[in-house]
Protein backbone atom coordinates (compact mmCIF):
# COMPACT_ATOMS: atom_id res chain seq x y z
CA UNK A 1 0.00 0.00 0.00
CA UNK A 2 1.41 3.41 -0.98
CA UNK A 3 1.68 6.31 1.47
CA UNK A 4 -1.20 8.07 -0.31
CA UNK A 5 -3.38 4.95 0.02
CA UNK A 6 -2.49 4.72 3.72
CA UNK A 7 -3.37 8.40 4.20
CA UNK A 8 -6.69 7.87 2.45
CA UNK A 9 -7.46 4.89 4.71
CA UNK A 10 -6.79 7.01 7.83
CA UNK A 11 -9.17 9.76 6.66
CA UNK A 12 -11.88 7.21 5.79
CA UNK A 13 -11.45 5.71 9.27
CA UNK A 14 -11.82 9.20 10.80
CA UNK A 15 -15.16 9.70 9.05
CA UNK A 16 -16.36 6.24 10.12
CA UNK A 17 -15.45 6.81 13.77
CA UNK A 18 -16.90 10.33 13.88
CA UNK A 19 -20.16 9.19 12.29
CA UNK A 20 -20.40 6.45 14.92
CA UNK A 21 -19.83 9.01 17.69
CA UNK A 22 -16.56 7.39 18.75
CA UNK A 23 -14.58 10.58 19.33
CA UNK A 24 -12.17 8.99 21.83
CA UNK A 25 -11.10 6.44 19.23
CA UNK A 26 -10.73 9.28 16.68
CA UNK A 27 -8.00 10.88 18.78
CA UNK A 28 -5.71 7.95 17.94
CA UNK A 29 -5.68 9.12 14.32
CA UNK A 30 -4.20 12.53 15.22
CA UNK A 31 -0.65 13.54 16.13
CA UNK A 32 0.14 14.95 19.56
CA UNK A 33 0.87 18.35 17.98
CA UNK A 34 -2.21 18.30 15.71
CA UNK A 35 -3.82 21.64 14.79
CA UNK A 36 -7.33 22.23 13.45
CA UNK A 37 -8.39 25.48 11.79
CA UNK A 38 -12.14 26.22 11.98
CA UNK A 39 -13.38 29.51 10.45
CA UNK A 40 -13.39 32.28 13.07
CA UNK A 41 -16.96 33.30 12.20
CA UNK A 42 -18.43 30.05 13.53
CA UNK A 43 -19.77 29.54 17.07
CA UNK A 44 -16.90 27.08 17.58
CA UNK A 45 -14.39 28.86 15.34
CA UNK A 46 -10.69 29.07 16.08
CA UNK A 47 -7.65 26.86 16.35
CA UNK A 48 -7.65 23.61 18.29
CA UNK A 49 -4.39 21.92 19.23
CA UNK A 50 -3.40 18.40 20.14
CA UNK A 51 -5.54 15.42 21.02
CA UNK A 52 -7.25 17.53 23.70
CA UNK A 53 -8.19 19.94 20.90
CA UNK A 54 -9.83 17.09 18.96
CA UNK A 55 -12.03 16.35 21.98
CA UNK A 56 -12.74 20.07 22.57
CA UNK A 57 -13.91 20.76 19.01
CA UNK A 58 -15.94 17.55 18.90
CA UNK A 59 -17.72 18.51 22.13
CA UNK A 60 -18.36 22.08 20.94
CA UNK A 61 -19.59 20.92 17.54
CA UNK A 62 -21.82 18.18 18.92
CA UNK A 63 -23.31 20.40 21.63
CA UNK A 64 -24.08 23.15 19.07
CA UNK A 65 -26.02 20.94 16.67
CA UNK A 66 -29.01 18.82 17.69
CA UNK A 67 -28.57 16.88 14.48
CA UNK A 68 -25.75 16.73 11.99
CA UNK A 69 -24.58 14.63 9.08
CA UNK A 70 -21.54 14.47 6.86
CA UNK A 71 -21.83 12.86 3.46
CA UNK A 72 -18.41 12.46 1.87
CA UNK A 73 -18.78 13.06 -1.84
CA UNK A 74 -15.18 12.70 -2.95
CA UNK A 75 -11.72 12.07 -1.51
CA UNK A 76 -8.52 12.96 -3.34
CA UNK A 77 -4.89 12.49 -2.35
CA UNK A 78 -1.73 14.27 -3.35
CA UNK A 79 1.57 14.21 -1.52
CA UNK A 80 0.93 14.55 2.21
CA UNK A 81 -2.63 15.86 1.79
CA UNK A 82 -6.04 14.25 1.57
CA UNK A 83 -8.83 16.53 0.41
CA UNK A 84 -12.44 15.75 1.20
CA UNK A 85 -15.43 17.25 -0.57
CA UNK A 86 -18.49 16.66 1.57
CA UNK A 87 -22.06 17.80 2.25
CA UNK A 88 -22.42 18.93 5.86
CA UNK A 89 -25.87 19.46 7.37
CA UNK A 90 -27.16 20.28 10.79
CA UNK A 91 -29.93 21.76 12.90
CA UNK A 92 -29.23 23.92 15.92
CA UNK A 93 -29.98 22.58 19.39
CA UNK A 94 -31.75 25.77 20.58
CA UNK A 95 -33.02 27.65 17.51
CA UNK A 96 -34.04 24.60 15.49
CA UNK A 97 -32.73 26.32 12.36
CA UNK A 98 -31.18 23.96 9.86
CA UNK A 99 -28.63 24.25 7.10
CA UNK A 100 -26.84 22.14 4.54
CA UNK A 101 -23.84 23.03 2.41
CA UNK A 102 -20.73 21.77 0.71
CA UNK A 103 -17.46 21.87 2.63
CA UNK A 104 -13.87 21.07 1.82
CA UNK A 105 -11.66 19.51 4.48
CA UNK A 106 -7.90 19.52 3.93
CA UNK A 107 -6.10 16.85 5.97
CA UNK A 108 -2.30 17.12 6.17
CA UNK A 109 -0.73 13.80 7.05
CA UNK A 110 2.62 12.68 8.43
CA UNK A 111 3.72 9.14 9.30
CA UNK A 112 0.19 7.75 9.11
CA UNK A 113 -1.52 10.32 11.36
CA UNK A 114 -3.39 13.57 10.80
CA UNK A 115 -1.20 16.54 11.76
CA UNK A 116 -3.31 19.42 10.49
CA UNK A 117 -6.84 19.96 9.29
CA UNK A 118 -8.34 23.07 7.68
CA UNK A 119 -12.08 23.26 7.03
CA UNK A 120 -13.61 25.47 4.35
CA UNK A 121 -17.37 26.10 4.56
CA UNK A 122 -19.25 27.24 1.47
CA UNK A 123 -21.28 29.68 3.61
CA UNK A 124 -20.02 30.03 7.19
CA UNK A 125 -22.46 32.94 7.70
CA UNK A 126 -25.41 30.59 7.24
CA UNK A 127 -24.02 28.27 9.91
CA UNK A 128 -23.69 31.20 12.33
CA UNK A 129 -27.23 32.34 11.43
CA UNK A 130 -28.60 28.90 12.26
CA UNK A 131 -26.92 29.10 15.68
CA UNK A 132 -28.10 32.72 16.21
CA UNK A 133 -24.42 33.56 16.63
CA UNK A 134 -22.87 36.94 15.86
CA UNK A 135 -19.13 36.66 15.32
CA UNK A 136 -16.93 38.99 17.35
CA UNK A 137 -13.94 40.08 15.34
CA UNK A 138 -11.00 42.12 16.63
CA UNK A 139 -11.14 45.89 16.52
Amino acid sequence: MSVEEQNLAVVKRFYELFAAGNVDECTKLFSDDFILHEPDGLPYGGKYRGKRGVLDIANRFLSTWATHSVEVVQLATGGDHVMSRAQLSGSHAKTGRSWSMPIIEDFRMNNGVIVEMTIFYFDACRVSWAADYTPQYGT
